[in-house]
């Protein structure tokens, strides 16, 4: 090797591992945030006390995804490995769908409690969402940012007060960003 090449890897490899090592001074990757998987019309209201499989039927059918009826079968059948309620009140149906390519979502608020879930504390919170079945590590991103999420105080109680879902979208993305 040439004393001129040898020059030029040395350098080469002298930037590539300096990079690696330094700390880092451009910015973290941009947060998911759960209020980016959400919109308007995928969040519904239940007023009057209804069946857990009602509030799924309604808040798939506002994802418009291909074969709603086997999306939901999927949701069912992954309430009966285990329950997704995750905190007194809030529970997140979920599921991984074939030929999905991003994270969809809605949101049902039923202040009076779902029907027939949980004896000592209704469910009154559902963040559905679906992912794609090959990427495993969006699922678990989305899963763990809305877990996040509802852990700031109060915040399920305050959802259930508001009546529109504009105003919840403001509410959810004011608690993820701290404004």
């Amino acid at each position: 090797m040439t004393p001129l090449k040898k020059k030029w890897f040395k350098k080469q490899w002298a930037e590539k591992h300096s990079q690696k090592n330094a700390p880092s001074h451009t910015s973290a990757p941009k947060p998911l945030l759960v209020s980016d998987y959400l919109l308007s019309d995928t969040i519904r209201f239940f007023q009057s006390s209804v069946a857990q499989q009602q509030i799924f039927t309604e808040l798939i059918r506002t994802l418009q995804l291909e074969n709603a009826p086997a999306v939901l079968k999927a949701i069912l059948e992954r309430e009966e490995i285990g329950s997704t309620v995750i905190a007194r009140e809030i529970a997140f149906p979920h599921t991984r769908l074939p030929n999905l390519t991003r994270t969809k979502a809605a949101l049902g608020l039923c202040p009076k409690g779902a029907e027939g879930i949980a004896k000592e504390s209704p469910i009154r919170l559902f963040l559905l969402f679906v992912s794609p079945a090959d990427n495993m590590s969006q699922h678990l991103a989305f899963l763990s940012s809305a877990a996040s999420l509802f852990q700031t105080e109060d915040l399920a109680q305050h959802l259930l007060r508001l009546t529109a879902p504009e105003a919840i979208l403001e509410k959810i993305r004011e608690s993820e960003t701290g404004r």
